[in-house]
């Protein structure tokens, strides 16, 4: 079986070329990027832009079967570009003979309930939202509201896996940023909770999507025990400021155009929307993470070279 990957530079990109470097069970692997990222293990690159090219060509003239679509995984872009390459890729999938397509999610698709959702939780409206709040939560939904419309219409199978915010020892993404910030800054009338994902559990729940026979539809994948954002803020170290909705957005628009902060408030906003899940069915059918949203932050807060006992650690 030969795999396709977009988005081989991301978080998650990454993250599944090291868990392919230990245990790769495809024939072939080739991955989309513009650049060549740090880690290609055993990946074929193909300098490209996923928005551009003819991914149709690609999956016929390599015999690939499974696709798994990591692009914009990271975070949001401005531009329509995610959802016209997702509706792309559904449209050429069958006609091209894929078998699979595998896509992340996130946790703020759903609506907000009492207590963690399953999968069968009915998705968010953006009423009620912020500006920033819309803005992330707005390309996911039309997605998945793509995927569902396919699903229903019988093509080829999709994956979709819902995660929470994935973290790893490395740095870089504006995410990373909006971790780091000292303060933190949460909503004026809310504690929301959050779950976390370290991104080696977050990779083998993909592969496993990717390879097993029987999975098919909708998965959480989120590490255990949500956290409420005081708690987060605590095992940052870092104090929680409140602020009005109406007043966080602006404040932080002006930080980051004059270059005092590395996000945008859309960034910043992950904090705010997300809604913890259940995850039986992915312990059940893909992975049983290792690690607990405490473990994960914890490893993230450390950084590289200082989880062996964080690693140990995890049950």
């Amino acid at each position: 079986m030969n795999l396709l990957m977009t988005g081989i530079g991301t978080l998650l990109g990454q993250a599944v070329i090291a868990r392919l470097m230990r245990d790769n069970p495809f024939h072939r692997v080739f991955g989309i990027a513009r650049r060549p990222p740090a880690m290609l293990g055993p990946v074929h690159f193909i300098g490209a832009d996923v928005r551009l090219v003819d991914l149709g060509d690609l999956i016929v003239t390599d015999d690939v079967q499974v696709v798994l679509h990591l692009a914009w995984s990271d975070g949001p872009e401005t531009g329509r570009d995610e959802g016209l390459t997702m509706r792309r890729l559904l449209d050429i999938a069958e006609p091209a003979g894929l078998k699979r397509v595998v896509h992340p999610s996130c946790d703020y698709v759903y609506a907000p309930g009492e207590g963690p959702v399953d999968e069968s939780a009915p998705r968010r409206v953006e009423a009620g939202l912020g500006r920033s709040g819309q803005l992330l939560v707005r390309s996911k939904l039309g997605i998945e509201e793509a995927v569902a419309g396919y699903r229903a219409a019988g093509g080829v199978d999709v994956v979709t896996l819902r995660m929470c915010p994935v973290v790893a020892p490395t740095r870089g993404r504006p995410f990373d940023a909006v971790l780091a910030q000292n303060p933190l800054i949460g909503p004026s009338d809310a504690d929301p909770l959050l779950q976390f994902v370290h991104a080696a559990d977050a990779a083998e729940a993909l592969v496993a999507a990717a390879t097993r026979p029987d999975v098919a539809g909708i998965y959480n994948v989120a590490g255990d025990e949500p956290l409420p954002l005081s708690a987060v803020a605590g095992i940052l170290e870092a104090p929680l400021v409140h602020t009005p909705g109406w007043l966080t957005r602006p404040i932080l628009g002006a930080l980051a155009r004059i270059g005092a902060l590395p996000f945008r408030p859309v960034d910043a906003a992950r904090l705010h929307v997300g809604v913890p899940m259940k995850t039986d069915r992915c312990r059940a059918e893909l992975y049983p993470l290792r690690y607990t949203s405490r473990q994960a932050l914890a490893v993230w807060r450390v950084g590289p070279g200082r989880t062996g006992l964080l690693r140990r650690a995890a049950p």
